[in-house]
């Protein structure tokens, strides 16, 4: 029997929101690659650094609060990330929380000279953004 127009509506809203969750893992893995780059330098995990060298040598710098700072990233996107399986509201509040500072981060690379990327991260994390608030993704969350 086929699925009705409101069944492939659910099939696919739930598609998307397991691809935000997907999306949220690989965010805290990288992250966490970032976090063992800062305070154990000269691993094999170095190597995510060859797209920025440049920014990882300045990160290098201040090692230690950069790497505490990523470290609290991972923590929060991986709180956000476990809370946004079990569908739980808070987790639907905290990720948009961390897209809004995303956003604000992408601003300020655009007006420090990097108007490409902070550009296109402020248009790609803004439709993130419009995607989590939408009426599909509150329903499925609300469950």
């Amino acid at each position: 029997m086929p699925m009705s127009a409101t069944q492939q509506a659910a099939v696919k809203q739930t598609l998307g929101v397991r691809l935000v969750g997907v999306f949220l893992v690989l965010s805290t893995s990288v992250l966490a690659a970032t976090v063992i780059t800062l305070f154990f330098p000269g691993t094999a995990v170095d190597g995510i650094w060859a797209v920025k060298p440049e920014e990882y040598i300045r990160l290098l710098q201040h090692r230690m609060m950069a790497g505490a700072g990523f470290l609290v990233l991972v923590i929060m996107m991986a709180i956000a990330a476990a809370g946004w399986w079990r569908s739980r509201r808070w987790a639907w509040w905290l990720v948009q929380g961390i897209l809004v500072v995303n956003i604000l981060g992408d601003v300020v690379r655009a007006a420090g000279g990097e108007v490409w990327e902070g550009l296109m991260g402020v248009v790609l994390v803004l439709a993130l953004l419009a995607y989590v608030r939408s009426a599909g993704v509150r329903t499925v969350v609300r469950r």
